[in-house]
């Protein structure tokens, strides 16, 4: 049986910056604004290991800061862009933000405007489907 859990933005954002890092939230928001020169707008949906916010000229900027355990493989996003690039977005690794000893990996993509498969409306019944499908597509990046 599939157990549906209600999201939170609020907790979404809390639950990565409170146990995973000593890095503030207005740190990242500060270097988004510098490096787009606009302002920065949070996303809908934030990852379970990440921060994303959207910034620049019409948001056209994506910017995810990830935990240092859960780093992207560029040579993957560099790989299913070349088959799919009508679906993944370019993707540039910034480096790293660090206070006391602790670090978070930062990156910008080119936002595409398409919705993510979690904020895709589904049935109840395909629920645990799109689970697997989710859980698999991360096995692979």
């Amino acid at each position: 049986m599939t157990t549906c859990v209600v999201y939170n933005h609020d907790d979404a954002i809390n639950d990565f910056f409170n146990p995973n890092t000593t890095v503030a939230r207005q740190q990242c928001d500060d270097f988004a604004i510098a490096r787009a020169s606009g302002v920065s707008t949070l996303l809908q949906m934030q990852g379970a290991c990440s921060y994303t916010l959207a910034a620049g000229p019409n948001k056209s900027k994506l910017f995810q800061f990830r935990e240092e355990a859960s780093t992207i493989d560029m040579d993957n996003i560099t790989l299913a862009k070349a088959g799919h690039s009508e679906f993944v977005a370019s993707c540039t690794y910034l480096g790293t933000l660090a206070i006391h000893g602790h670090s978070i990996s930062m990156r910008w993509r080119t936002y595409l405007g398409l919705l993510t498969i979690v904020m895709a409306r589904i049935s109840p019944d395909d629920m645990s489907r799109q689970c697997n499908t989710i859980k698999d597509l991360a096995r692979n990046v």
